[in-house]
């Protein structure tokens, strides 16, 4: 079949194939935004996460130095 040059092809045909191009740009523009968001939601989550595994670190190390110092503090085993 032979390709027909643009100036043939109906002037409602032209107008679907913008409206068309324009819908799929709105949906890949809304694609990418809601892709962003994700991310950056993803982003804070996993900030808050470490932080809370940081203070959790922190606070069992004191703990286990504390637990030792009162270990090596003991005189005898009984």
């Amino acid at each position: 079949m032979a390709k027909r040059p643009t100036e043939q092809i109906p002037e409602a045909t032209t107008e679907a194939l913008t409206d068309s191009g324009d819908a799929a740009e709105k949906i890949m523009k809304g694609n990418a935004e809601a892709l962003t968001e994700s991310g950056n939601a993803s982003r804070a989550a996993i900030q808050e996460l470490t932080n809370a595994y940081q203070e959790l670190a922190a606070k069992n190390a004191k703990n286990l130095t504390a637990a030792i110092q009162s270990l090596a503090a003991v005189k005898s085993p009984t």
